[in-house]
């Protein structure tokens, strides 16, 4: 598919808006939703939808020399996601674990719920 320099003119505008939204999505996710299990639902999803593609384009499924592979994988896949924990919040502020540890063993933890 050749494409024309119109095209390139309407999608890069349409793709900077989809990455842009993205970030209030990811915003509003985080609010319900611990980083490292928003990050495995996202890998996950990206990952489907690049199988889908790569399946309807009728394209097979080989992978690439593992010298190319896996430079790649450590710094774009494991580097970005592992920035991005690395700049996340800790779901408990410093006033938080005082608060706790002013509770002293008489607190029962239960594990967050994730419906």
């Amino acid at each position: 598919m050749r494409q024309t320099p119109l095209f390139t003119a309407l999608a890069l505008p349409l793709l900077s808006l989809v990455w842009d939204y993205n970030w209030v999505v990811m915003k509003s996710a985080l609010a319900d939703c611990p980083p490292l299990h928003f990050t495995a639902m996202r890998v996950l999803g990206g990952t489907l939808v690049l199988f889908l593609i790569l399946c309807a384009m009728g394209r097979p499924l080989v992978m690439a020399p593992i010298p190319y592979v896996l430079p790649l994988g450590l710094l774009q896949s494991t580097g970005f996601a592992g920035c991005t924990l690395w700049g996340s919040p800790s779901p408990l502020s410093e006033t938080d674990e005082d608060r706790l540890r002013s509770i002293g063993s008489d607190c029962v933890c239960r594990p967050c719920q994730i419906p």
